[in-house]
C-alpha cells in the first residue's frame, strides 16, 4: 500500500495514533477523534463495504457535502481500490443522470433522503447501480438501500471474526491504480469525467506541505465541498502530516474560525473579498471623525506595506530603478507609524476574529483583486493563490509565503509550465499565450477518449509525462511567476472581428462594493454587454441613504423595483465606467456599452458552481431573453 492514499493514512495512524485527526462540532464546542479511532472506523467501513459487494475497480458514486463521514468513507474506498465518483448533494438530477450514465457506478453513497430520492429515480433507469447507501440515520429503508450504520455494523462483526480482507485488499492497491473519477464543475456545460490515480495525488503530498510549512501541529478548518479538489487535497495533506481538521459550513465559518482557531484553511476568493468588505463596512460605520481617521490610517498602512514589498521585490515587475527603491524607502519611513496604528486599531481585531492563529490560507478557482490582496497583506494575513484544475489533481503552481504578490506563484517541484502562441511556439516572459503543463499530477485522461486526445499530447523530448493544454490564458512574469488572464473558451468575437477576453474585465467590475458578480456577453454582437448580479445589502443601504423608495408586497418585487430605478442604474453605470476604461488597460472595443441588472441572488447549482464560479452556459440559457433585450 506504499504511496497510495490509504497507505499514507495507515502510516500516519501508526505514527501518531493518539493525536486528533478530526474535530467535530457538537453544540457550541468541538471534540476530537484520534487517528487510531478513525483508523478503526475506516477498517469497519471498508470491511462492511466489501461484505456488501464493493470490490477493487468498482466505481462508487459519492453524493455528499463536507462532513466528517466523507473522509472516512473515502479512505475506505481508497483502501479497497474502488474509485469514488464524487459530487455535491445539490447536483441537479439531469446532471447526476449524465454522470451515472458516463461513469457507470455499481454503488452510490448519498448523504440523506434528498440525495436518496434522486438515486432511487436513477436506479430505475440505470440497472448498473446495484445498491444505495445513506449516511444519515433514519433515512427511508427499502430493498437495496442500506444505511452507513448497517455497513459499520457488518464490518465490525466481520472484524471480530478475524476477517482481514480490507487490509489485504489495501496491500494490492498500487499508485498507478485509479482512485477517483471527478466530474468538472461544469462552467461551460456537461461536466467531463477526469480519471485520477493515487500517484497523481501522492506527488503533491511530497512537494506542497514543505512549500507551505504544513506540519503535525496544524489545524485546518474545512468548509469547501470535498469533491472540489483543492479541499480534498488539503484534507489529504492533513492525514499525511499528522495534523487535525475541523468541520464547519459557509454559514458558520466566521463563528467557527474564532472558536476553533485554525492555522490553515483552503478557500475561494469570495471569502477574502467578504472579509475585506466587512472590515471596510466596520470602518465606515464609525461616527465622524473616527471613520475618516481610520480610513486614512488604513490607506497609509497599505502604502507602507506596498513600499516594503517594492524594496523586497515582491511584485511581478521586478525591474525597479534606484529611484523607485529610494521612493519606496521614503514611503515606508513616512507611513511606518500609521502602519503600527492600523495594526493596533484595525488589523489585530481582524486577526482575532479569524481565530488569531491563522498562519496561512490557500485559494483557487479565481483571482483576488489587487486592492484586496494589498489589504490582506497589510493585515498580516498570508493568503496564497494556487493555480490548477481537476485535471491536475489539482495544483500546477502555488505561491509561497514570501512569494510574488498578484500571481499564482511558481510551478510546484516536478512540474513544467510553458506558454505557447497560436502556432504552438513558446513565447517570451511577459507575453500572453495558452498555458501548457506536464508533471506527475496530470490526469490519466477523461472517460471520453476523444476529449482526452484533444488536450493531452506526448512529449517530443522523450519525457514520460504528456503535455496538458489547460485552455487557460496566462503569462510568465519577469519574476518567473505565473499570472492567469482568462479562459480561451470564454473568449468571444464581436461582429467587428475583435476578440474579447472577459475574465480580466469581469474581475475589474467585481471590485465594486455594489456588484456581487458579473458576466460579459457579446459573441457575434456589435458591442460588449454585461449581466450584473448586485450586492443587495450594499445596494439597499445606498437606497436608504438616497431615500429611494422601492417598497413592494414581497422581496422579489422589491428587488425588481430597486434594480430598475434610474438612480440605481446610474450608480451601477458609474461603478462600471470607473473600472473599465482605457486608463486601466482596457481596449476601446472591450468597454461595456450596455448592462442589465439581474433582480435576484445568483444560486449555487444554477448561476454558480459549488465553488462559486459563474456557470456561463446556464446564465446564457436562463437569461437569453434579457441578453436579446440588451442588444435589441
Amino acid at each position: 500500500m506504499k504511496n497510495t492514499i490509504f497507505g499514507f493514512f495507515h502510516s500516519t495512524a501508526q505514527r501518531v495514533p493518539d493525536r486528533d485527526f478530526q474535530r467535530i462540532k457538537r453544540g457550541a464546542s468541538f471534540y476530537g477523534v484520534t487517528y487510531s479511532e478513525v483508523y478503526q472506523t475506516v477498517r469497519e467501513i471498508g470491511t462492511g463495504l466489501m461484505s456488501f459487494g464493493v470490490g477493487k475497480g468498482d466505481r462508487v458514486g459519492f453524493i455528499c457535502d463536507n462532513r466528517p463521514e466523507w473522509i472516512l468513507i473515502n479512505l475506505a474506498l481508497q483502501g479497497i481500490g474502488a474509485p469514488d465518483v464524487p459530487r455535491d448533494s445539490d447536483v441537479p438530477l439531469p446532471e447526476l443522470e449524465a454522470i451515472v450514465d458516463d461513469s457507470k457506478p455499481r454503488f452510490v453513497i448519498v448523504e440523506n433522503d434528498k440525495g436518496l430520492r434522486k438515486v432511487l429515480t436513477i436506479m430505475n433507469t440505470f440497472p448498473s447501480v446495484a445498491a444505495a447507501i445513506v449516511i444519515e440515520a433514519g433515512s427511508q429503508r427499502r430493498e437495496n438501500v442500506y444505511s452507513l450504520d448497517d455497513v459499520v455494523a457488518e464490518g465490525r462483526a466481520q472484524l471480530r471474526q478475524g476477517n482481514n480482507a480490507f487490509l489485504e485488499a489495501a496491500e494490492r492497491v498500487s499508485p498507478d491504480d485509479v482512485c477517483a473519477v471527478v466530474y468538472t464543475s461544469g462552467t461551460q456545460g456537461i461536466p467531463k469525467g477526469v480519471i485520477l490515480t493515487h500517484a497523481n495525488f501522492a506527488h503533491h503530498f511530497e512537494v506542497i506541505p514543505p512549500l507551505w510549512g504544513l506540519n503535525e501541529n496544524d489545524r485546518v478548518l474545512c468548509f469547501l465541498p470535498p469533491w472540489h479538489l483543492l479541499e480534498r487535497t488539503v484534507e489529504y495533506f492533513v492525514l499525511v502530516i499528522g495534523g487535525s481538521m475541523s468541520y464547519t459550513t459557509t454559514k458558520d465559518i466566521l463563528k467557527d474560525l474564532a472558536l476553533e482557531k485554525p492555522t490553515f484553511i483552503a478557500s475561494v476568493p469570495r471569502v477574502w473579498v467578504a472579509v475585506y468588505e466587512r472590515a471596510l463596512k466596520e470602518i465606515r460605520s464609525q461616527r465622524p471623525p473616527l471613520n475618516d481617521m481610520l480610513a486614512s490610517i488604513l490607506e497609509r498602512a497599505i502604502r507602507y506595506r506596498k513600499a516594503v514589498n517594492t524594496r523586497n521585490d515582491r511584485y511581478p515587475d521586478a525591474s525597479y530603478s534606484a529611484g523607485d527603491r529610494m521612493r519606496a524607502f521614503r514611503d515606508s519611513a513616512a507611513n511606518f507609524v500609521s502602519y503600527k496604528l492600523a495594526d493596533r486599531l484595525i488589523f489585530s481585531g481582524l486577526r482575532k476574529a479569524l481565530g488569531g492563529r491563522l498562519r496561512g490560507a490557500v485559494f483557487g478557482g479565481g483571482h483576488l483583486p489587487e486592492h484586496v490582496e494589498d489589504f490582506l497583506d497589510a493585515a498580516g494575513l498570508n493568503v496564497l493563490e494556487a493555480y490548477g484544475m481537476t485535471e491536475a489533481a489539482p495544483v500546477l503552481t502555488a505561491r509561497a509565503f514570501d512569494g510574488t504578490l498578484y500571481t499564482a506563484g511558481k510551478p510546484v517541484p516536478g512540474t513544467e509550465i510553458q506558454i505557447l502562441d497560436q502556432y504552438l511556439n513558446p513565447v517570451q516572459p511577459g507575453t500572453q499565450g495558452v498555458i501548457y503543463a506536464r508533471g506527475p499530477q496530470i490526469m490519466k485522461g477523461y472517460t471520453n477518449q476523444e476529449l482526452t486526445s484533444q488536450v493531452l499530447s506526448p512529449s517530443s523530448d522523450g519525457h514520460p509525462h504528456k503535455w496538458y493544454n489547460t485552455g487557460d490564458l496566462g503569462l510568465i512574469t519577469p519574476s518567473g511567476d505565473l499570472q492567469i488572464l482568462g479562459r480561451v473558451r470564454d473568449d468571444f468575437k464581436l461582429l467587428n472581428g475583435e476578440w474579447v477576453t472577459p475574465q480580466p474585465i469581469e474581475d475589474m467590475i467585481r471590485t465594486s462594493g455594489y456588484i456581487n458578480d458579473v458576466m460579459l456577453v457579446g459573441a457575434d454582437r456589435k458591442f460588449v454587454g454585461a449581466l450584473i448580479f448586485p450586492e443587495w445589502d450594499n445596494l439597499k443601504q445606498y437606497a436608504k441613504e438616497q431615500i429611494i423608495d422601492y417598497s413592494a408586497d414581497d422581496p422579489a418585487a422589491a428587488n425588481m423595483l430597486l434594480s430598475q430605478h434610474k438612480e440605481i442604474r446610474a450608480l451601477i453605470e458609474r461603478e462600471i465606467r470607473e473600472r473599465v476604461d482605457e486608463d486601466k488597460g482596457v481596449r476601446p472595443w472591450e468597454e461595456v456599452v450596455r448592462f442589465a441588472i439581474i433582480p435576484q441572488e445568483p444560486r449555487i447549482g444554477a448561476e454558480l458552481t459549488a465553488t462559486l464560479k459563474i456557470r456561463r452556459h446556464f446564465v446564457h440559457e436562463e437569461y437569453q431573453e434579457l441578453i436579446e433585450d440588451l442588444f435589441g
